[in-house]
């Protein structure tokens, strides 16, 4: 789930279920689960991000076709998932977004130059205006071309969003990063038995539970300390 947990509600009840979902996946904690992410979105709604208007519409997919087979679902969710991204291309054909000069992408882009290593950094400022007069169109060809890709070819499709997505979500100052959460936890719809062999191959590992469990703790007990003030 990508959305934040602030409230008391969420800690007491959504991450519970989250911790559950985790550790037991059964279907009717998932659906218990999901419909109260819905629940609380809607009782959020209008102050939510655009994001989140998308994981609702998968978990109320999920929701309506968890009476129906796994296959359903997972039809659907990509189908979605695919025509969400080709939806938040076009929203970015704006002349705000195309110049430069007003555009997101820039920021983020210098941003990930200012990340490189020195080396790096001293090629990428010879070309720099090149590459900020370069960086809407490139976000845009590569949010158009990801969604198409995770149809037909998903393996392309998953690599190409991926390297976005986690470039976007590392950056230390940005607004994108749970857009970026919210499309690299669905891209395990599209290459599903590989995320099972990955899960099982961790499972497998006698102390991977443990450390698991004792990681969620620390960040529980850390992000409520950081909220309490």
């Amino acid at each position: 789930d990508a959305r934040p947990i602030l409230s008391d509600g969420d800690f007491y009840v959504r991450l519970p279920l989250c911790l559950l979902t985790l550790f037991y996946p059964t279907r009717n904690a998932l659906l218990l689960a999901h419909v109260v992410n819905l629940a609380a979105f809607c009782a959020w709604t209008p102050f939510v991000w655009d994001h989140q208007y998308w994981g609702a519409a998968t978990e109320a997919t999920f929701v309506l076709l968890s009476m129906r087979s796994e296959s359903d679902f997972v039809g659907a969710a990509r189908a979605q998932t695919a025509s969400l991204y080709l939806v938040a291309a076009f929203w970015k054909l704006t002349t705000s977004f195309l110049d430069y000069r007003t555009s997101c992408a820039t920021v983020l882009v210098a941003e990930a130059l200012v990340a490189l290593p020195k080396l790096l950094q001293a090629v990428a400022s010879s070309a720099a205006e090149t590459i900020f007069v370069a960086a809407p169109a490139l976000t845009l060809v590569i949010e158009f071309a990801v969604g198409p890709l995770l149809v037909m070819s998903p393996r392309l499709g998953v690599l190409l969003g991926l390297s976005f997505h986690l470039v976007v979500a590392t950056l230390p100052l940005n607004y994108a990063c749970g857009f970026s959460v919210n499309c690299i936890v669905r891209y395990g719809l599209f290459m599903p038995h590989h995320v099972a062999a990955a899960l099982r191959e961790a499972a497998s590992l006698g102390t991977w539970t443990a450390v698991h469990a004792a990681a969620v703790g620390i960040a529980v007990i850390g992000c409520r300390h950081l909220h309490a003030g």
